[in-house]
């Protein structure tokens, strides 16, 4: 394509190459991986992207665009590549003639083989193994181990990228998409929200995107603008507003963080840790830039091995590590243990005071450190 012309006779076609969207997920294949995607000879790959891009649509609330899939022959022949945006995010290669099994419980697993080579699962991080064909089928209902088909691979590594970056599908033209939702069914709220109370796109692009990091679902649009309206007067600060979104949101995602007895357990921050917080807490100029825990490095280091040693009693007793701390302190806390142990959460006294007794609240420890560099 020609791309320059003194007098503009290609300008339509310079447009149409710079302001092209780049697709936001795709699929590269080796041709050894082709008939994962003909239907006609039994593969299903694109059947299990699709549940995979529904899947997360439905926790979450977040329209994941259709992932597109290529045959590339610079690729291996039995090798993949997941793009995000264009960029490559993800590779792995399978081995001809062999059969991937992942390890689910080591110590009821069969003893290896040397003929088995041993890998790690590109989307769980968990040992595997990769075993002849020939004795693939006697491995099939063996405790312990598990047959991964390449299809289920690649699949599961792809709703892992998606959940990675699930905080950067929402762009202003899918947040536009859910507002037109509301509006159809709601247009006061709408009109009352963004013409009234001169709120932005933006600033809901934020509050979105603030929930959805932290595993805030954000399916129900009514109530997330609801709450917006109902507080926009007093406070129109989008990281503030995403905290009250989230008090009013608490039992529909605390809920599953929580038993079958609908006891949720948790690490208590104690008020003597939450004042040591406070005063480390940096809080930047900007509206739209989140606080953050400042202390020295060694600070940092030992409230590193609190947090560790407080999350260890959880996963200890087969519980996901929830910590409860006040709401003064919760965005910066919550910033720090999304970094150190992105399976952990972080929640507020008054999130917890939301659910009006829903769910039983029961501590399993409390987080101890006082602060003090020695």
């Amino acid at each position: 394509m020609i791309m320059t012309n003194e007098n503009g006779i290609y300008q339509k076609d310079i447009e149409e190459y710079y302001c092209e969207e780049v697709e936001s997920l795709g699929v590269n294949l080796g041709y050894g991986l082709i008939p994962l995607v003909e239907e006609e000879n039994g593969g299903d790959l694109c059947e299990r992207l699709s549940k995979a891009r529904e899947t997360v649509s439905e926790e979450t609330g977040i329209p994941i665009p259709r992932v597109r899939i290529r045959d590339r022959s610079e690729l291996k022949k039995l090798e993949y590549s997941l793009l995000f945006k264009g960029a490559e995010v993800g590779r792995w290669t399978f081995m001809e003639d062999y059969t991937l099994f992942v390890v689910t419980d080591e110590k009821l697993a069969p003893e290896i083989k040397p003929s088995w080579k041993k890998t790690i699962d590109p989307a769980f991080g968990v040992d595997a193994y990769f075993i002849p064909d020939e004795e693939a089928a006697k491995m099939e209902h063996k405790v312990g181990f598990i047959l991964v088909p390449p299809a289920s691979v690649i699949s599961n590594h792809l709703k892992e990228i998606i959940l990675k970056n699930k905080g950067k599908f929402l762009n202003h033209y899918y947040v536009n998409q859910l507002v037109e939702k509301v509006r159809r069914n709601n247009p006061d709220l709408v009109s009352e929200v963004f013409f009234s109370r001169k709120f932005t796109i933006t600033d809901l692009k934020l509050i979105l995107n603030r929930l959805v990091v932290e595993k805030v679902p954000i399916n129900d649009m009514n109530t997330i603008l609801e709450t917006i309206a109902d507080y926009l007067r007093e406070e129109d600060n989008p990281i503030q507003l995403a905290e009250k979104v989230r008090e009013r949101l608490s039992l529909v995602y605390l809920q599953r963080y929580a038993d079958e007895k609908n006891v949720l357990h948790v690490i208590k921050v104690p008020h003597s840790v939450s004042e040591i917080l406070a005063e480390h807490i940096y809080e930047p100029d900007s509206r739209v830039e989140i606080p953050f825990l400042n202390f020295g490095w060694a600070g940092i280091t030992k409230f590193t091995k609190a947090l560790s040693k407080s999350a260890l009693i959880m996963t200890r007793k087969e519980f996901i590590p929830v910590f409860l701390c006040e709401s003064a302190i919760r965005i910066p806390l919550a910033e720090y243990i999304g970094w150190l142990m992105p399976g952990a959460i972080c929640v507020s006294d008054k999130e917890c005071l939301a659910l009006n007794n829903a769910l039983e609240i029961k501590a399993e420890g409390e987080l101890s450190f006082d602060g003090k560099k020695n």
